[in-house]
């Protein structure tokens, strides 16, 4: 016979719930898109609040102001660079005496599809204040995203070299199925935190944020073509192609930042 007192009851329903949302988490594939760095330090602040909002609760200071701070991002699987000291570091002579600077990148051609992501985030004013037990804050920023994904080879070589490949031109290719979405926004948000369980060794903290949204600029595009060719380093020809396109941008009602639109979003978390 097992016998479960409440104490211990209470323990096994906490620490229970919390594996039930982790489980819960994972069933929807998803796929990361872009490395945390040290958002997940004690020390990150409002710089990890965007990643787990109970991770205000756990810094290891009293209060945090944020003026200003930056992160950029970008990540693709065709171009590589060896090191950064080859930027701008191998210099050529033509024959008119002209020098130019140029960069040795190393291009992935084995892969059938190729993908891009590339985004920004700057954190205005934000404020945090942390009670041990208990925290919160409030926090502003702005953030623009772009990715594409399934590009062909071809394509990407193509942009690559402006469309002056002569191994390129001519062929035909078939079946390719492109997506990609950017947009940019702006939020100002309220999170709050709380100690959920501290029992040595055991320490549990939930966190949760609501944002106001206030959308800019945004487009989507999913083309799926049955056949293309590049016949020239001008044209790019395509047969049997079914093109999903919208967009609200510059020049369309408005210039860059020209309110678009509201939302609102909440997030949820437990460290």
């Amino acid at each position: 016979m097992c016998i479960i007192n409440s104490k211990h009851f209470r323990f096994l329903y906490k620490t229970g719930f919390f594996s039930l949302m982790i489980c819960c988490s994972f069933l929807i594939l998803s796929n990361a898109q872009e490395l945390w760095g040290y958002a997940n330090s004690n020390y990150a602040g409002v710089m990890g609040l965007h990643l787990n909002p109970a991770a205000i609760v756990g810094v290891p200071y009293e209060y945090e102001v944020n003026i200003l701070a930056g992160d950029v991002f970008y990540d693709n699987n065709y171009l590589y660079l060896p090191k950064l000291s080859d930027v701008n570091t191998k210099t050529t002579t033509s024959e008119s005496g002209t020098q130019t600077n140029s960069t040795t990148f190393v291009e992935y051609k084995t892969s059938n599809s190729k993908h891009a992501y590339a985004s920004g985030l700057l954190l205005g004013p934000s404020y945090i204040k942390n009670k041990n037990t208990k925290a919160w804050a409030v926090h502003t920023a702005i953030r623009a995203v772009i990715s594409a994904n399934s590009v062909p080879t071809p394509i990407a070589r193509a942009f690559y070299t402006k469309f002056d490949d002569a191994q390129l031109h001519n062929a035909v290719f078939r079946d390719m199925q492109l997506n990609a979405a950017g947009m940019m926004l702006a939020d100002i948000g309220f999170t709050y935190a709380k100690v959920y369980t501290d029992r040595d060794p055991h320490w549990i903290a939930w966190g949760a944020t609501i944002n106001g949204i206030v959308a800019f600029d945004g487009m989507f595009l999913h083309a799926d073509v049955g056949e293309y060719t590049i016949p020239d380093s001008n044209s790019l020809y395509m047969n049997h192609v079914n093109l999903d396109y919208g967009h609200a941008m510059v020049g369309n009602n408005g210039g860059l930042l020209s309110i678009r639109g509201f939302g609102g979003s909440a997030d949820i978390g437990a460290v």
